[in-house]
């Protein structure tokens, strides 16, 4: 699924993205292992849904395979994916039959911030009551996948899913319906279809053009009139989920930096990420004791709290680009946001001498 969120978030980081890719194509080309950076670790907290009585769910056997093909899945795209602290058994028969949405009930008791939450349930729907394979979500600034515990093991549907997480869009483009404007001869590929140039232009993949032997059958056309040759193997296209084996290069190197990015909503269990810089010269008594809340931040407004702030602070926001987009000074511990769109952003507060710096998320 390709939130509004994660359109925003490549609209506002583009350049960002592209600077970092180009890095990091830089560096591969070298050939040299040293440049090449160290794999890091994602955390996955399991949520296992049974029976009220403690009985089915996902087989312990299933979800070890689960983790081993997520890994070589994702061998070279330097992040390794590990078990947060076992499995949370949710024992609630009404949940067996999990529909799209339904995990919003769970939030309040069986979610972990700060590392990728994944519900495992027996029949999975979607809102048209269909049966689908496994979907993601990270709207509200939540990352959540969901998945059939049928599909856990076909090697695709949770590597797909994490994808998605990782600000990988569809193949064929955002929309699952119309036909790509991506055009066959690669001249807008990076802004149209998945916006990636080393993956084909694709005219939406599925039972109807691709045969059991991985070959594409269809004949659509772009607007050129050139005829489409997708690759059925990209992870991220909808292929027969057998065919798809693979991310491309340049995939792979948008998960990494979208990971380096926003690493805190992976690799800090139980913690809102938050980020705290401060100057040499600061004041203990201060500003170092202010927390922000709520955050995410609710209702438009984020306050301060502390109890040992005793003059006036100034606050800039700015996006992770840098961009100054408001500032003035807090009043009441308060301040409004409810301009912002929905995103990450750096507060940065000041007062005298001190200064400290605070990441939130709308």
């Amino acid at each position: 699924m390709t939130s509004p969120e994660t359109l925003n978030y490549f609209k506002t980081h583009k350049a960002e993205l592209q600077a970092a890719k180009q890095s990091m194509l830089q560096q591969r080309s070298a050939n040299s292992k040293g440049n090449i950076p160290s794999a890091q670790d994602v955390y996955i907290k399991v949520h296992a849904i049974r029976y009220s009585n403690g009985s089915g769910g996902l087989r312990a056997y299933d979800l070890e395979k689960a983790f081993q093909n997520l890994n070589n899945m994702f061998d070279g795209a330097l992040v390794n994916f590990i078990l947060y602290e076992g499995v949370d058994y949710i024992d609630d028969s009404d949940l067996m039959q999990f529909e799209k949405g339904d995990e919003k009930t769970l939030l309040e008791n069986h979610y972990i911030p700060g590392v990728l939450n994944v519900y495992f349930a027996e029949y999975l729907t979607n809102s048209s009551k269909s049966s689908i394979c496994g979907y993601s979500d990270n709207t509200d600034n939540r990352d959540i996948i969901v998945v059939k515990n049928s599909c856990s093991i076909n090697d695709s549907t949770l590597a797909h899913e994490i994808g998605h997480i990782l600000s990988l869009v569809h193949t064929h483009g955002v929309s699952n319906t119309q036909l790509t404007t991506e055009l066959v001869d690669g001249s807008n590929c990076d802004t149209d279809g998945d916006g990636i140039c080393d993956t084909p232009a694709d005219p939406g993949l599925s039972s109807d053009n691709v045969d059991n032997f991985c070959n594409y059958t269809g004949s659509a056309t772009d607007a050129n009139g050139d005829t489409f040759n997708p690759d059925t193997s990209n992870m991220m296209s909808y292929s027969l989920k057998a065919c798809r084996t693979y991310f491309s290069k340049e995939q792979i190197i948008r998960m990494y930096t979208y990971f380096t990015l926003e690493k805190n909503r992976f690799t800090q269990p139980g913690v809102v990420p938050e980020i705290v810089i401060e100057e040499e010269d600061y004041d203990k008594d201060s500003l170092t004791a202010v927390k922000l809340f709520p955050n995410p931040v609710q209702n438009g407004n984020i306050y301060l709290s502390s109890t040992k702030i005793e003059t006036a602070i100034n606050f800039k926001i700015v996006n992770l680009q840098g961009q100054a987009l408001a500032n003035g000074y807090v009043e009441n511990n308060e301040i409004n946001v409810n301009r912002l769109p929905a995103g990450s952003y750096i507060l940065q507060l000041q007062n005298g001498n001190s200064t400290v710096i605070r990441r939130f998320v709308k």
